[in-house]
Protein backbone atom coordinates (compact mmCIF):
# COMPACT_ATOMS: atom_id res chain seq x y z
CA UNK A 1 0.00 0.00 0.00
CA UNK A 2 1.04 3.27 -0.57
CA UNK A 3 0.13 6.85 -0.18
CA UNK A 4 1.39 10.17 -2.08
CA UNK A 5 4.33 11.00 0.46
CA UNK A 6 7.50 11.44 -1.44
CA UNK A 7 8.94 8.22 0.90
CA UNK A 8 6.38 6.32 -0.88
CA UNK A 9 7.62 7.79 -4.51
CA UNK A 10 10.80 6.77 -3.79
CA UNK A 11 9.99 2.86 -2.62
CA UNK A 12 7.99 2.56 -5.74
CA UNK A 13 11.18 3.94 -7.84
CA UNK A 14 13.49 1.68 -5.95
CA UNK A 15 11.66 -1.48 -6.37
CA UNK A 16 10.85 -0.37 -10.26
CA UNK A 17 14.96 0.05 -10.75
CA UNK A 18 16.11 -3.42 -8.32
CA UNK A 19 13.11 -5.90 -9.64
CA UNK A 20 12.81 -6.70 -13.68
CA UNK A 21 9.07 -7.10 -13.03
CA UNK A 22 6.89 -4.93 -10.85
CA UNK A 23 3.14 -4.81 -11.10
CA UNK A 24 1.89 -1.27 -12.69
CA UNK A 25 -1.12 -1.23 -10.39
CA UNK A 26 -0.98 0.49 -7.39
CA UNK A 27 -2.92 -0.16 -4.11
CA UNK A 28 -3.39 3.20 -2.14
CA UNK A 29 -3.65 3.41 1.63
CA UNK A 30 -7.48 4.19 2.56
CA UNK A 31 -9.86 4.00 5.84
CA UNK A 32 -12.31 1.95 2.92
CA UNK A 33 -10.09 -1.31 3.65
CA UNK A 34 -11.33 -1.00 7.20
CA UNK A 35 -14.43 -0.29 6.73
CA UNK A 36 -15.16 -2.74 4.44
CA UNK A 37 -14.04 -5.64 6.91
CA UNK A 38 -16.57 -3.96 9.37
CA UNK A 39 -19.47 -3.68 7.24
CA UNK A 40 -18.31 -7.20 5.75
CA UNK A 41 -19.31 -5.84 2.45
CA UNK A 42 -16.29 -6.85 0.27
CA UNK A 43 -13.95 -4.07 -1.50
CA UNK A 44 -14.61 -5.46 -5.34
CA UNK A 45 -18.27 -5.38 -5.10
CA UNK A 46 -18.56 -1.76 -3.90
CA UNK A 47 -17.77 1.67 -6.06
CA UNK A 48 -14.95 2.57 -4.77
CA UNK A 49 -11.44 3.56 -5.82
CA UNK A 50 -9.46 1.35 -3.32
CA UNK A 51 -11.83 -1.38 -4.52
CA UNK A 52 -11.59 -0.96 -8.35
CA UNK A 53 -7.79 -0.75 -7.51
CA UNK A 54 -7.51 -4.58 -6.27
CA UNK A 55 -9.60 -5.56 -9.58
CA UNK A 56 -6.87 -4.19 -11.37
CA UNK A 57 -4.64 -6.06 -9.36
CA UNK A 58 -6.91 -9.56 -9.99
CA UNK A 59 -6.55 -8.49 -13.19
CA UNK A 60 -2.44 -8.18 -13.87
CA UNK A 61 -2.11 -11.65 -12.27
CA UNK A 62 -5.18 -13.42 -14.65
CA UNK A 63 -3.54 -12.45 -17.20
CA UNK A 64 0.34 -12.99 -16.38
CA UNK A 65 2.10 -9.33 -16.74
CA UNK A 66 4.00 -10.52 -14.06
Amino acid sequence: MVDNTTVSQNALRTLSEKYDKVFDTVIHKSVEAAKSSESGNALCRTKNKLGQEYIALADELIVGKI
